[in-house]
């Protein structure tokens, strides 16, 4: 069952070259920062609690708490171009993952975010059973293979042995979304729920239209200890910080 459509993402422009033209930015190396830790806020905002991180080379993985109350592994992906990589090294260590993802508009730009939940075991059985066919095909059943998130996608490109265990879908559901995004040219990005940005889950506040505003240290401080929670893999509370003047 999908989640109230309550929360709304503003993303920044340069995650991707269709609707931002600076070439001196990476979009790929700006949405693996980027978009996990959008997922991370939008997840808190619908009640999962975040733990200790889970080291994982190359990948974000957190012991969490669900909505329910169960404690969980989690692992955060992405299939941006709505195709997912066949990778485990993530997903063998986590219990659940959450699969960052995009529908695309008919100017093949990205439109709206979606989250997509699976569990680890499903995602594992997919992935051998794409191998299983790439190696059948004469491919590599080694190498990255991609499979498909919906049916949309699926047809797209039956034949191709990322296909053969499905969609991603089938096996999972979604938690958040499609949620149309406000593209803005904030470095991270926010989310906003109900009317009310996501300042306490680490993303930074909107800029001021215009005109000076009061410093706000209280705000500073907070904001910083959650964005060093974000990086370090720990709970805010655990970070402590002091300002001399």
């Amino acid at each position: 069952m999908r989640t109230q459509q309550n929360i709304h993402p503003h993303l920044p422009r340069d995650l991707f070259t269709q609707i931002h033209e600076d070439p001196a930015v990476n979009p790929a190396s700006r949405r693996k920062t980027v978009l996990p830790r959008i997922t991370r806020q939008i997840l808190e905002a619908q009640g999962y609690v975040f733990g200790s991180k889970i080291r994982v080379p190359g990948g974000y993985a957190f012991e969490v708490t669900d909505p329910q109350g169960h404690k969980v592994k989690l692992g955060l992906k992405t299939a941006v171009n709505r195709w997912l990589n066949t990778a485990t090294t993530l997903v063998e260590r986590v219990d659940v993952v959450i699969v960052a993802t995009f529908a695309w508009d008919d100017d093949e730009k990205p439109e709206a975010l979606e989250l997509i939940e699976i569990r680890s075991a499903d995602l594992l059985k997919m992935v051998e059973k794409v191998r299983g066919a790439a190696q059948k095909s004469g491919w590599d059943g080694n190498a990255h293979l991609y499979m498909p998130i919906g049916d949309n996608d699926l047809a797209n490109d039956p034949s191709h042995p990322g296909s053969a265990a499905g969609t991603v879908l089938s096996a999972g559901r979604h938690i958040f979304g499609p949620e149309k995004v406000i593209w803005t040219k904030d470095e991270w990005g926010w989310i906003e729920q109900d009317g009310n940005s996501s300042a306490s889950s680490g993303a930074p506040v909107p800029p001021p239209v215009a005109g000076p505003q009061p410093l706000d240290v209280a705000a500073i401080v907070a904001k910083t200890k959650a964005d060093l929670a974000v990086q370090l893999g720990i709970p805010a509370t655990n970070i402590d910080l002091s300002i001399r003047f």
